[in-house]
């Protein structure tokens, strides 16, 4: 699954296939998270991100990025498989408790979810002075996007810390993938002219990968680039929409590495 979406995804970025195709690769990432065992589709995750795309649902509406599918749908496999051991509980002493009393007691055994569930109530709260309400509701949905996997992904290796190497050598998969792409990328700057070289990666490599809206705004408001007098220097950016999600992905494999060489 991991090397066809690797294809499908290098395909598309390269203007081989259509966007179209990652419809269908969308689903099949879908359907092998929610088949896979917890532990495989999280590491499954982990080795995915330099990979995830913006699936184009619509011409306009073609932004929305797999990553936050495949997240929820392993955090719902996650609490779903602890609902269900916290729900034996109740089930065996026969005192029928409610649903809320299993989640708080999901709350007691898992203290990470507990700190999470509060983040989340101050995070509404927020919007309580908010100056626009969409806008601030629309983040708070994308930051708890953001934190379901390591949620997943910490309560995991709490319970199975062999499960540290597998997401360690997860890591590095993704992280030699965009510094393998990064290094393409250096070269091709220096090959390719000015024009031709954003052409490639803005209308074409950043098209395939996060869609119409986003390759507009990086064509328009360009920070590829830093100006030094008449010297023009890249920012590598790699598979990622900006210079800087590169270097800060790079430097959470160095720890990877140093870890597995130790052991």
């Amino acid at each position: 699954i991991f090397i066809t979406q690797v294809l499908v995804v290098f395909l598309v970025a390269f203007g081989i296939l259509p966007r179209t195709a990652i419809l269908p690769l969308a689903i099949l990432v879908a359907g092998f998270v929610l088949w896979a065992d917890l532990e495989t589709s999280t590491a499954f995750f982990i080795r995915s991100v330099p990979l995830f795309v913006a699936i184009p649902f619509t011409s306009y509406f073609d932004s929305f990025n797999l990553w936050r599918i495949a997240s929820g749908l392993i955090f719902l496999k996650w609490l779903y498989k602890s609902y269900s051991k916290s729900a034996t509980r109740p089930l065996e002493n026969s005192r029928g408790d409610s649903i809320v009393s299993c989640i708080v007691d999901l709350l007691k055994n898992y203290p990470l979810a507990f700190f999470f569930a509060t983040f989340l109530l101050f995070s509404f709260l927020s919007l309580l002075v908010a100056e626009d309400l969409f806008t601030g509701i629309k983040r708070i949905i994308y930051l708890v996007n953001l934190s379901l996997v390591p949620l997943v992904i910490y309560e995991l290796i709490k319970k199975n810390l062999v499960l540290t190497q597998k997401f360690l050598k997860s890591i590095l998969i993704s992280g030699l993938t965009i510094a393998g792409v990064g290094l393409a990328q250096l070269i091709s700057a220096y090959l390719l002219p000015l024009d031709a070289f954003v052409d490639f990666w803005g209308n074409t490599v950043q098209f395939g990968f996060y869609g119409y809206q986003w390759t507009s705004l990086a064509l328009e408001g360009n920070t590829w680039f830093a100006y030094f007098d008449d010297q023009l220097s890249l920012r590598v950016f790699s598979t990622f929409p900006d210079s800087h999600s590169f270097p800060v992905y790079l430097l959470m494999t160095i720890p990877a590495l140093l870890a597995l060489n130790l052991k």
